[in-house]
């Protein structure tokens, strides 16, 4: 066990940079420079495994709709990051569902395929 008053160890500056998967490591994202961009600490803790794009858009409406916030974002307190956060995972879960719903919806039409066809297929055989 490492005794992190003993060492001293520093904080990371929420504005310091980051190596951030595009595609996170896992939904099978790899290290490999063109799945890498760089992000600050902050925007890389919150994303998660959000996917980037709806990360990108969700930071914007939150700039666009308090302005005051890009020029803060580095200073957050605790409670607002947070909150920001359960943001993030809330919106992460809607897309999931969504998801979820597009994937249910193209089992169904295939199974349906394939059970219509085979049977033809089944029929001239």
């Amino acid at each position: 066990m490492i005794d992190l008053e003993k060492h001293h160890l520093p904080l990371i500056p929420l504005n310091a940079m980051t190596k951030e998967h595009i595609e996170p490591k896992s939904y099978g994202g790899v290290t490999h420079r063109e799945n890498l961009a760089a992000a600050c600490c902050q925007c890389n803790e919150l994303r998660g495994n959000m996917d980037y794009v709806a990360f990108t858009n969700l930071i914007q409406k939150w700039f666009k709709r308090d302005p005051a916030l890009r020029l803060r974002w580095h200073h957050l307190t605790r409670e607002e990051r947070w909150h920001y956060k359960k943001l993030c995972l809330r919106t992460q879960e809607r897309q999931l569902r969504g998801l979820a719903r597009k994937h249910t919806v193209f089992a169904e039409r295939h199974s349906r395929f394939v059970t219509h066809y085979g049977e033809k297929l089944q029929l001239r055989a």
